[in-house]
């Protein structure tokens, strides 16, 4: 479970892509991005230097990301802000494009799309 962009967003202010991903990837190798960009902004805020921030966010495709000090932090700042628990993860919002697709669509849209059908499913089946 990686730390929502969204938590970023609203601690940093910028808008970022929700697209899921922290880091951004060349040839399978991580690479600058966004949201490295914004949380290196909130090093100050969130007590850490840029080595500690990207030495975690290096662990955002492994299980134990949630344990380490980066995303602690983050949705620390992000209840604090909220005056409630922020959302730990969202649905993807990636565009999906294709000649065949005439309207806006996301991986979001998607997910709930197939989510209703299974549901639709199960209830004809009881």
């Amino acid at each position: 479970m990686r730390p929502s962009r969204a938590a970023v967003e609203k601690l940093g202010g910028r808008r970022l892509s929700l697209d899921g991903d922290l880091l951004s990837y060349q040839n399978g190798r991580p690479a600058a991005s966004t949201t490295e960009q914004a949380l290196l902004a909130l090093a100050g805020r969130l007590g850490m230097s840029s080595g500690e921030i990207q030495r975690d966010l290096k662990l955002e495709k492994f299980a134990g990301f949630s344990q380490t000090t980066l995303y602690r932090k983050v949705f620390a700042l992000a209840d604090q802000r909220l005056g409630r628990p922020a959302p730990r993860a969202i649905l993807p919002q990636i565009d999906l494009k294709s000649p065949k697709i005439t309207r806006k669509l996301t991986t979001e849209w998607f997910a709930k799309r197939v989510e209703g059908r299974y549901e639709n499913c199960l209830a004809r089946s009881r």
